[in-house]
């Protein structure tokens, strides 16, 4: 008997290198409880590799084009950037991505739609496009499995429309938090059921690599801009203000760690992390070092093996320092955060609120928290594995 062919579609390329965390998480496990399956990938926002992603540029808007500055002030409009993402869609990107989709999918036996918060509706970015694939699914008799996405809690009415028609189609779902089970159900009527995000079994062969011994601190963070856009509250705060809370966090810990700035790869993190690294300079820093951009998702891994601390604003890297038995600070810019975390540790003292941005921290409160995320750090981790195992196993056959 032939071996079967699963199509993964999934964001597999994005800049975020969290999502291709993601995504070979999900490929690896579906091949450690199938291992005849052939797994072939589909990038959902029709990037082919991580080509445009290599450049190391650290260029800011001082030096980048008018039009270019236009186009992101205009895309904070949330109207606007709902036309533009719904206009790049249908009149750029589908015509270049649908030959392959067709292709792929007409060949192959099961669809898989997997992991992140793919079925939310922040800028209308995802709904059509996942409305394509259930749409080329049902033309060729596809079978159509959701695992491990999140679920956002607020869907517009064409969002609505597209996601109901996907949802009843698939033969089975999975989410990656109880949050996201009731979002589903409130806007279907469909069950699903949970486990933890696949980017909690990266290091599945391995749980723990090593003895987290050592005074190695990561700081990872992103842009203001992203806090600013889900926290109203944080509409008024300055990048300067920003940096002060980074800052006095690499004073309070500057004599018992080694600290280095890390980012998950895009380049908007990037420039804000030089930003950040050229201050401290200025100020007397000189110890702090910065992290090369990754620019694949096992060079974010490899980097997040070197350290023994990490306090994240993205979340999946807090969730690979976690599978890597790193001690982690995670903080929150969106509920999902919260709802993910919550799913795999069942705590909710992980996690700091945003609002921790107006604070300053203090070196005991800095290390009681990060004592508190490797409580049954192992086990939480063993158990993870273990649903996701016991969920692809028995539900992914057809």
């Amino acid at each position: 008997m032939p071996s079967k062919k699963i199509l993964i579609i999934a964001e597999v390329f994005s800049e975020n290198l969290g999502d291709g965390v993601i995504y070979e998480s999900l490929r690896n496990s579906i091949i450690k409880n199938h291992p005849k399956y052939i797994i072939n990938k589909i990038d959902l926002s029709g990037n082919k590799d991580w080509c445009s992603h290599i450049s190391t540029s650290t260029s800011t808007s001082t030096s980048t084009s008018t039009s270019t500055i236009l186009l992101q002030k205009l895309k904070k409009i949330p109207i606007l950037k709902k036309i533009y993402y719904t206009y790049n869609w249908y009149a750029k990107t589908q015509k270049a991505c649908f030959p392959d989709w067709v292709f792929q999918i007409k060949n192959s036996d099961a669809i898989v739609i997997g992991g992140g918060q793919l079925f939310t509706d922040n800028n209308f970015g995802f709904p059509p496009k996942i409305f394509d694939v259930y749409r080329l699914c049902k033309k060729y008799k596809k079978p159509l499995y959701i695992l491990g996405c999140g679920v956002g809690d607020h869907w517009s009415l064409p969002a609505k429309f597209m996601y109901q028609k996907v949802i009843n189609y698939a033969r089975f779902i999975s989410v990656r938090d109880e949050s996201s089970r009731k979002n589903i159900f409130k806007y279907t009527k469909v069950n699903s059921v949970t486990h933890p995000d696949f980017g909690f079994s990266i290091n599945r062969n391995n749980l723990i690599s090593k003895e987290n011994e050592g005074s190695i601190l990561y700081l990872n963070l992103q842009p203001l801009e992203d806090f600013k856009y889900f926290v109203p509250t944080l509409k008024e705060l300055t990048e300067s203000a920003y940096f002060d809370f980074w800052e006095n966090i690499i004073k309070v810990c500057y004599c018992n760690y080694q600290i280095s700035l890390i980012t998950n790869g895009h380049i908007d993190d990037y420039n804000v992390v030089v930003r950040l690294y050229n201050r401290l300079l200025a100020n007397g820093y000189e110890k702090v070092t910065l992290q090369p951009r990754a620019t694949k998702p096992d060079e974010l891994i490899e980097q997040i093996k070197n350290c023994n601390y990490i306090i994240s604003t993205r979340m999946h890297a807090g969730i690979i320092a976690y599978s890597l038995g790193k001690c982690v600070i995670p903080i929150s810019w969106d509920q999902k955060v919260n709802n993910v975390w919550l799913e795999m540790t069942n705590r909710s003292d992980i996690v700091l609120d945003s609002s921790v941005l107006n604070k300053k921290l203090t070196l005991s409160e800095i290390e009681s928290l990060f004592n508190n995320s490797i409580k049954a750090q192992g086990t939480n981790l063993k158990n993870a594995i273990n649903t996701i195992d016991e969920i692809l196993k028995n539900n992914l056959t057809y």
